[in-house]
C-alpha cells in the first residue's frame, strides 16, 4: 500500500485533488481540519493499492517493457492488503448515513450491496449521491463502469488477443466476436489465429467456423511461426487470437513471448480482450487481473451471464481495474449470443436480471 497526504483549503478541494491524481481506488485513512498563523486547511491521508512496475495495471496505452515477474511475496502482500481494506471498510460502514439519501438512492445502494458490490464502490457512490437527492445512481455508476462496445471505433487495433482462465469460454468468445464483426460489416476480412494449437477440441472448433464463414485460419506455436506469418496477415482487417492459459506462476506477458505473439504485437497494433465470468469469486478475479496484466489496451468480455445469480462483479471488476466492458455473452449457442456492450445492458443485468437477448432488454 502507498500512503499519501493531501492538503487544501477545504475538504472538497482535497477530495478533488485525490480524485484527479489517484482516482476512485483511494481509501481515506484519516481527515482533519488544521489551523495555524491565522490560516485553516484540510488534511487527508489516503492509502492506495498500486500494482508495481513488475505487474503493470491493465489497460495502459503504452506497451509494457522489461521483466514483468512479480516480486517474491507479491500474492501474499495482496492478500494482506485485501484484509486490511476489509477492516477499514468495516470501521467506516457504520458511519454511512444512508438516511441522508433520497429513498430511491438508498434503495439502490442497499440492492447493490446485496448483489455483492464491494464496500469501497458503495462508499464512492454514497459520497457522490450525498447532498444530491435528484441525482440518479446510474450517473456515478457509469463513471465507475466504463463501456467500449465491441466492433466500434473504440477498438481500432487490427489484432485482438482474446485471453482468460480455463473454462471461461475463450474459444467460443473468439467465434462469437468474429460473427458479430461479420454481422456489422459483411465485407470485413477476418483472420482467426490459433495460438493454442495443442488443444484439439478448440482447434477443431476454430478451424470449422473459420472455413464455414469464409474467414482465414492460421496457427502459431512460437516466435518462428509468428515471424513467418507476418506477411500473410497484411490481407486482413481484423485478427482474432485464441490464446492458451498461462501456467502456474506465469503471466500473459510471458505467454505472449512463449507463443510468439509478442513478435506480431511489435508489428501489428494489438489490444487484449480479457474473457471473464461473474461466476468467479472476488479473490480469484483479483488474481486473474494481476496475472493478465500486460500493458496493452484492454477490455472485458463477460461470458456465462445466463448462469450467474448476481452481477456485482460487472461493477467490481471495472472499478478495481479501470477496464471498460467490451461485450456481453450469454447462452450456449454461438450465433447471436454476444452483444456489443452498452451501459443500459449492464444496468438491466444488474438491477433487473435481464440478459441482452431477452425481449424486454432489446
Amino acid at each position: 500500500m502507498q500512503v499519501r497526504t493531501f492538503k487544501g483549503p477545504s475538504a472538497k478541494t482535497v477530495l478533488d485533488m485525490i480524485k484527479a491524481e489517484i482516482g476512485p481506488e483511494a481509501v481515506i485513512l484519516s481527515s482533519r481540519d488544521c489551523s495555524g498563523d491565522g490560516v485553516t486547511w484540510c488534511e487527508m491521508t489516503v492509502g492506495v493499492e498500486r500494482e508495481a512496475a513488475a505487474a503493470p495495471r491493465m489497460g495502459r496505452d503504452e506497451p509494457a517493457a522489461g521483466d514483468h515477474t512479480p516480486p517474491a511475496g507479491w500474492d501474499e502482500w495482496h492478500r494482506e492488503w485485501d484484509e486490511i481494506k476489509g477492516h477499514i471498510m468495516a470501521l467506516m460502514k457504520p458511519a454511512l448515513r444512508l438516511d441522508e439519501l433520497a429513498p430511491r438512492q438508498r434503495v439502490a445502494l442497499e440492492y447493490l450491496e446485496r448483489e455483492g458490490v464491494e464496500d469501497n464502490v458503495i462508499l464512492a457512490l454514497y459520497r457522490r449521491l450525498r447532498g444530491a437527492p435528484s441525482l440518479s445512481v446510474l450517473e456515478p455508476l457509469s463513471a465507475v463502469v466504463p463501456v467500449k462496445g465491441w466492433g466500434g471505433a473504440d477498438w481500432p487495433q487490427k489484432m485482438q488477443i482474446v485471453c482468460g482462465p480455463s473454462g471461461v469460454g475463450k474459444t467460443s468468445a473468439v467465434v462469437r466476436m468474429a460473427l458479430a464483426l461479420r454481422r456489422q460489416n459483411a465485407g470485413v476480412r477476418i483472420c482467426v489465429l490459433n495460438a493454442d494449437s495443442q488443444r484439439g477440441s478448440g482447434r477443431m472448433v476454430l478451424r470449422h467456423y473459420a472455413e464455414l464463414c469464409g474467414m482465414g485460419y492460421h496457427e502459431i506455436s512460437g516466435p518462428a511461426d509468428a515471424a513467418a506469418l507476418l506477411g500473410e496477415l497484411d490481407g486482413y482487417d481484423k485478427i482474432l487470437v485464441d490464446t492458451p492459459v498461462p501456467g502456474r506462476g506465469a503471466t500473459l506477458r510471458s505467454l505472449l513471448e512463449e507463443t510468439g505473439l509478442d513478435v506480431l504485437e511489435q508489428q501489428v497494433p494489438a489490444a487484449v480482450q480479457l474473457v471473464m465470468s461473474p461466476l468467479y469469486g472476488d479473490a480469484q478475479i483479483s488474481f486473474f487481473l494481476r496475472q493478465y496484466a500486460c500493458g496493452l489496451p484492454c477490455g472485458l468480455v463477460w461470458t456465462k451471464l445466463d448462469e450467474a445469480c448476481n452481477f456485482g462483479a460487472l461493477i467490481n471488476v471495472p472499478a478495481a481495474s479501470g477496464l471498460p466492458v467490451t461485450a456481453l455473452s450469454f447462452g450456449s449457442g454461438l450465433k447471436n449470443s454476444l452483444a456489443s456492450a452498452r451501459g443500459t445492458m449492464i444496468w438491466r443485468l444488474v438491477f433487473k436480471k435481464q440478459l441482452p437477448g431477452d425481449v424486454a432488454a432489446r
